[in-house]
């Protein structure tokens, strides 16, 4: 699975449901998450979010500064349309 600045925790809880939703999700087993933060640049969904706080799930937690080929961060739009990453993300998938 991979996720492009999502986050998987709360940044607020306002009420109850937001709180059960994310303490329902389990890890799944076997599974290997890619979990990409826009890093500095992306001031809607801090870096800080998008890792994977989940005992037990495997996964791979970046910045997408720190992805080879990238060369500035991206903020939390530009994520799904930089090509530099996107470029990345496809050699990573074929190799």
């Amino acid at each position: 699975i991979i996720t492009l600045a999502t986050p998987h925790r709360p940044a607020l809880v306002m009420d109850f449901s937001t709180a059960a939703v994310y303490a329902s999700l389990a890890p799944l087993p076997n599974v290997t998450v890619l979990s990409l933060g826009g890093g500095p640049r992306d001031v809607l969904i801090p870096s800080a979010l998008t890792r994977i706080q989940s005992r037990g799930q495997q996964a791979i937690e970046l910045d997408t500064l720190s992805v080879r080929g990238t060369h500035l961060e991206c903020d939390h739009q530009c994520i799904l349309w930089c090509n530099e990453l996107v470029q990345a993300l496809v050699r990573a998938l074929y190799a």
